[in-house]
């Protein structure tokens, strides 16, 4: 499992810094549309433009952040329970995550797949979407690839101690 433990983190790793780049070039971008504006230059397109590279910047984001534990999670009643008690709710928890997610990952898929020979394209520039359904087709598997990660790291102590 350790290798494949490595290669999961590796590939949030690598969608985190894609994210990242992503992020600057979508700041950048807004800058300068903003700056042309003032200018009566409006840039053609600009909001559909943002809104794709939002897809990226999210979904790619997405299993980083279930990597470092950086969901929003309330403990308000877990917290009270035993150890071995909240390790079976966070199992349940990324049990939830892992399918939920695939089933999301895999139908976002087969959509991007019929977007790509229905030729669907965004509505001013004429982008064709299928990658961008795609891509989030892939972050939900990632984040989905994540939660198991995570579910199978709760239940390691349990299974070492038998």
């Amino acid at each position: 499992m350790n290798r494949i433990d490595r290669s999961i983190t590796l590939l949030s790793r690598y969608a985190k810094y894609i994210s990242m780049f992503v992020q600057a070039v979508m700041m950048i971008f807004i800058t300068i549309s903003v700056i042309m504006r003032k200018f009566n230059h409006a840039v053609l397109g600009d909001y559909e433009l943002v809104q794709l590279m939002l897809v990226v910047l999210v979904m790619l984001g997405l299993a980083y952040v279930q990597q470092i534990n950086g969901h929003v999670s309330i403990g308000l009643i877990v917290d009270r329970f035993s150890k071995k008690t909240q390790r079976f709710f966070d199992g349940i928890a990324y049990l939830l995550i892992f399918f939920f997610c695939g089933l999301i990952g895999i139908i976002n898929i087969q959509v991007a797949i019929d977007y790509f020979f229905t030729l669907r394209t965004t509505a001013i520039l004429k982008v064709q979407l299928y990658p961008f359904v795609f891509l989030v087709g892939i972050g939900f598997i990632f984040w989905s690839l994540v939660a198991l990660l995570n579910l199978v790291k709760v239940f390691r102590p349990t299974l070492e101690q038998e």
